[in-house]
């Protein structure tokens, strides 16, 4: 489940003009993103994942890049059903996917973590 709720709700939607969905415009730049790129296995070694550029998906569900830093990134799209927002953070060589939202009625969140396999180390 977590790799279709990464690649369906995550970089796939995300875009660096002003997003149709929130009217934000986002604060970085798409390409800033690259320390997302890397083999990554999951922390109870339950899968691996390789992970390329953003270079977005067709049908992608679009997410609105609202907020980004070093090694975090914030995605949202406040008239998704859930998740409504999308967080990636990266410490070291670990990181962190939490989604947030409303589901009927009440918050709901969910988060998985990785850490970066020795076959795709990136920057």
């Amino acid at each position: 489940m977590c790799v279709c709720v990464l690649a369906a709700f995550g970089l796939g939607g995300c875009r660096s003009t002003v997003d149709a969905v929130t009217g934000t415009e986002p604060r970085g730049d798409i390409a800033a993103l690259a320390w997302l790129t890397g083999s990554w296995v999951m922390v109870d070694d339950s899968s691996e994942e390789h992970w390329t550029r953003p270079g977005g998906r067709s049908p992608a569900t679009p997410f609105g890049l609202v907020d980004s830093g070093d090694r975090r990134a914030t995605f949202e799209n406040p008239d998704h059903d859930f998740p409504q927002r999308i967080i990636y953070e990266r410490r070291g060589n670990e990181l962190t996917v939490r989604i947030e939202g409303v589901e009927n009625d009440q918050p709901k969140s969910q988060e998985w973590s990785w850490r970066l396999s020795s076959l795709g180390a990136m920057p």
